[in-house]
């Protein structure tokens, strides 16, 4: 049968609707022609918009890491040990004091810190002939839990104190041994000398910190972060979390594939032979 007269056998219903369909499948064809001539740019705009999406989701799954580092990065600088950063730090003046039930005082004052600072209380004994050599014993007593005018009553009343009442069991005990020593020292009574350690709050510096304790204080933070963030980790390992960052990439991929010409051409060739149908 003529296709012309098919055309003519048709309703004005059926005919509006053929029309509709051609200048659909005109509109199609068009569009499909634009994407082949511009394939690669539009490929370009989708691999762009794909990267930013996954970049995204991967912020998405390290933002509780890096915020826990944040966290304690910005607790180290309140505390003034920056990592990674040599900060100015405060420095007192520190005073070493020596004094001795003589009445004998002697200060050492220095803004860095002393090697040793725990103080002590020492009982020097007399000084005792044994054959041909002279020996004398001291007595060493920790003053960790005293003050420093609590020092200095023992060391100027120790006559009528009891050491081991006060300051309890000493931490160790000296032997001195000599072949020669003066009359002086001969004739010299026991006696107590003290050693006590203190800081000057009014009284400091500004300095730099040194590189060594930047290290080491750069160390303790990796270590206090990497303890810390155990906490997001066990909340994303729980299943607690709505976020798989597996999944979100595999729909991100799935939503934003790249085209291929071959199938736009294909597609192409199988609506202009419908359009060719159509219009015989």
């Amino acid at each position: 049968m003529d296709d012309k007269k098919n055309i003519k056998d048709l309703s004005s219903e059926q005919i509006l609707e053929r029309e509709i369909l051609l200048d659909n499948l005109k509109t199609e064809m068009a569009a499909l022609e634009y994407d082949i001539k511009h394939i690669d740019e539009h490929n370009k705009k989708v691999r762009k918009l794909r990267q930013t999406k996954i970049c995204l989701c991967f912020l998405r799954r390290i933002a509780p890491y890096v915020a826990t580092a944040g966290f304690t990065f910005g607790l180290f600088v309140l505390l003034k040990a920056t990592p990674f950063i040599c900060d100015n730090v405060r420095s007192n003046l520190k005073v070493k004091k020596e004094l001795d039930s003589y009445g004998n005082i002697k200060l050492v004052t220095q803004y860095n810190d002393f090697e040793d600072t725990n103080g002590k209380i020492s009982y020097v004994g007399k000084w005792t002939k044994e054959d041909e050599f002279y020996s004398r014993e001291t007595k060493i007593y920790s003053i960790r839990k005293i003050d420093e005018d609590m020092v200095e009553a023992i060391v100027n009343n120790f006559e009528e104190m009891s050491l081991e009442d006060i300051l309890g069991s000493p931490i160790d005990e000296v032997k001195e041994i000599r072949n020669v020593i003066t009359e002086e020292e001969l004739n010299q009574d026991e006696y107590i000398e003290a050693l006590c350690y203190s800081e000057v709050e009014n009284d400091y510096i500004m300095t730099r910190e040194t590189l060594g304790s930047n290290i080491g204080m750069t160390i303790v933070w990796l270590l206090a972060t990497a303890f810390c963030e155990i906490i997001p980790f066990c909340y994303r390992d729980s299943g607690i979390s709505k976020f798989n960052f597996d999944s979100a990439i595999h729909n991100i991929n799935v939503a934003y594939p790249s085209v291929k010409k071959e199938e736009l051409v294909k597609r192409l060739e199988i609506k202009q032979n419908n359009y060719k149908l159509l219009t015989r």
